[in-house]
């Protein structure tokens, strides 16, 4: 690539560049960009460059050095000695550090998929799927905790980077021993540099998954296994506490909440860990849920933009996953509290009573209003049939029935919990409410509620299929409020009760 092409792919602007490497915009640039594979061409060393906003780490592998990890990878042989740190160099100092570069920005996503294939590549060794995850999963966690301003001792001043529990240079030098005083970063890794660093953390596994083809249908035999060594520092950076071990005087640079979007990549990792292994035990499942529900109960500045309304429902899609209720059913009541507030954003309401929903419930909170928490889950699927509404151009406009009845959907597995092989086709199965399910308001309100949560499933189903209908034009939008309208009124309480 010429020296004029990458300079104007550098002053690429702020706004296209995070888009596009978030995977957000479906604008093309005119010009390719360099795979991220085993080799990168030689350049100029001497080629200059303009100054950039971000932090980038040196460091580029020649094809000499690339032919030399290739090697090391597919040997047989140990990977111990100086083969190791060569191997290790290749990567901290050379391999990875390209993603922090302008050249870069733009094919984060293409980087990870390269990376992606050198781990499925021929291997000689086992044990170096570990080595190569150590050394991964070390990098990225640095660059998504993000750069920080050193004082050395002599006085002199320079950005560093956590790599492990050592600082290091945007030169790779090791100044931990040198630095006198931390402090946030003036300048940092471009946006999309940390959260594509905290994707590739969450992308990690000790085993691949192993897929299988009969008759020209390809299905997985064996699911992927997730790198655990990952999962802690996943789980402190979506909640602002440092994983690494720091020195006492450097508390407090090493905690605060991360930036929206490595918050997020950070919980999609720790979604993706606790489906392939949800089985944890109650130290671990509390610490998880209750770290998460802190998260979901957040209101910061601005809770109800995009970015913070996402990640808080990622912590309570979370909560789900997990399906601990704690010892006590408060989990139920903290889950409650989210869906009735009339202030929260539908989407994160919505996300409390799909969660709500799946817990196991073995002690329900001593002090549980069954019929408030009815009347609060049938005012949330108002709610948000209203708001549906709200949002349509004409009053004659059809509503989006597949997103409303998603929505919809997340208060019926409040009330029924999850139905198995559901399918979004049929949405209108009038026996739900006698299944015996293990989770939902069903499986653990008392005998006296039974027949107030099976008239809710019977009346929110109604609604979802009335959404449907009018989705296809068989009934008009306003059979739609009409039928929350009854929904809410069904459940309502007064004033008193309430």
């Amino acid at each position: 690539m010429s020296r004029c092409v990458q300079r104007l792919l550098i002053r690429h602007s702020f706004r296209a560049v995070l888009l596009s490497s978030l995977g957000l915009s479906s604008l093309a640039l005119a010009f390719s960009l360099p795979s991220a594979c085993w080799a990168q061409p030689d350049e100029d060393p001497a080629a200059k460059k303009p100054a950039s906003r971000f932090l980038e780490i040196e460091g580029k592998p020649s094809r000499a050095e690339t032919a030399n990890a290739k090697e090391i990878w597919q040997s047989e042989d140990a990977m111990q000695g100086a083969r190791k740190k060569r191997f290790d160099d290749y990567y901290f100092q050379k391999y990875l550090p390209q993603m922090t570069q302008a050249f870069m920005w733009d094919s984060l996503p293409e980087f990870r998929e390269e990376l992606d294939k050198q781990f499925r590549s021929r291997i000689g060794n086992s044990e170096h799927v570990d080595m190569l995850n150590q050394i991964v999963a070390t990098f990225a966690y640095g660059v998504a905790r993000g750069g920080r301003r050193a004082r050395l001792k002599n006085g002199k001043i320079v950005d560093v980077y956590w790599l492990g529990p050592r600082l290091f240079t945007m030169k790779n030098k090791d100044v931990t021993d040198a630095v006198d005083r931390l402090a946030p970063a003036k300048k940092d890794f471009h946006p999309a540099v940390r959260y594509n660093a905290m994707l590739l953390l969450g992308m990690l596994d000790s085993s691949k998954a192993k897929v299988r083809s009969d008759r020209g249908e390809r299905f997985i035999a064996k699911p992927a296994t997730p790198y655990a060594r990952a999962f802690t520092p996943m789980l402190d950076l979506a909640i602002g506490r440092p994983y690494q071990p720091t020195r006492e005087s450097f508390a407090k640079t090493e905690s605060g909440p991360a930036p929206d979007a490595v918050r997020i990549a950070a919980l999609l990792g720790l979604k993706r860990h606790l489906v392939a292994n949800p089985d944890r035990n109650e130290t671990e499942k509390n610490l998880i849920v209750g770290e998460m529900l802190r998260l979901a109960k957040t209101k910061p500045p601005g809770f109800t933009d995009v970015g913070p309304t996402w990640y808080r429902r990622l912590a309570l899609e979370i909560i789900g996953t997990v399906g601990y209720a704690g010892q006590s059913g408060q989990v139920v009541t903290q889950l409650e509290s989210i869906l009735g507030d009339e202030s929260e954003p539908i989407a994160v309401r919505c996300a409390a009573a799909d969660a709500l929903g799946r817990l196991v419930v073995d002690n329900p909170p001593e002090d549980l209003n069954i019929e408030l928490l009815l009347a609060k889950l049938a005012q949330l699927a108002a709610d948000t049939c209203r708001a549906e509404v709200a949002l349509l151009e004409t009053p004659k406009s059809r509503i989006p029935a597949a997103r409303l009845m998603a929505s919809i959907e997340c208060v019926l597995v409040a009330l029924r919990g999850i139905v198995p092989d559901t399918s979004e086709d049929e949405p209108a199965r009038g026996d739900d409410e006698e299944l015996e399910l293990p989770t939902g308001l069903l499986a653990w309100v008392g005998e006296d509620s039974q027949e107030s949560v099976k008239l809710a499933i019977k009346m929110v189903r109604t609604l979802q299929l009335g959404v449907r209908q009018a989705g296809n034009g068989r009934l008009k939008t306003s059979d739609v409020t009409r039928g929350a309208d009854r929904l809410q009124n069904q459940f309502a309480l007064a004033d008193s009760e309430e």
